[in-house]
């Protein structure tokens, strides 16, 4: 196979936010594409994008010959696109790698709530924090999936002055 007729296609990569690398995990050489793939993608400035590498054709892999391929700019996952397995979960992790929308919100909580301020640090990013008498005031970021259980302690002015 002439791979570096490939490397055209690959171009548009530089312009990505993720990559996904489908690879046949059936074929007796994609452990030698994968590496060309790779090598074309540093070539074009591209090798520090994440990449979510779908290792396909698993319904057709005996286990005793089961890739070793490594992946250290992200997930790899085992699918068959003919029978559907891992797709869901390769979903999954598509959803985890890509950017979210984040809102500014402002919040109250009380001091009995403190398992508000541990889920905010988990799921967005504190840019002010204020320790008031019964409570502590938060400015933060929060991605917007993530923004339910807090919209209790979102305030519009502040509870501090």
């Amino acid at each position: 196979m002439n791979w570096w007729r490939h490397s055209n296609q690959l171009e548009e990569a530089v312009y990505a936010d993720m990559l996904i690398h489908v690879v046949d995990a059936s074929s007796e050489e994609s452990e030698e594409q994968v590496k060309v793939v790779n090598s074309i993608l540093e070539s074009l400035g591209a090798a520090s994008k994440p990449v979510i590498m779908a290792l396909n054709k698993m319904d057709m892999v005996k286990d005793s010959l089961r890739l070793a391929i490594p992946n250290p700019r992200g997930r790899i996952f085992e699918i068959s696109a003919a029978t559907g397995q891992g797709i869901d979960e390769m979903l999954e992790g598509i959803r985890e790698m890509l950017p979210e929308d984040e809102k500014e919100v402002r919040l109250f909580i009380p001091y009995s709530d403190g398992w508000v301020i541990s889920y905010i640090y988990q799921n967005g990013k504190v840019l002010e924090q204020i320790h008031g008498e019964s409570g502590t005031e938060v400015k933060a970021l929060i991605k917007k999936r993530k923004m339910e259980p807090v919209k209790g302690y979102i305030i519009i002015s502040s509870q501090l002055e």
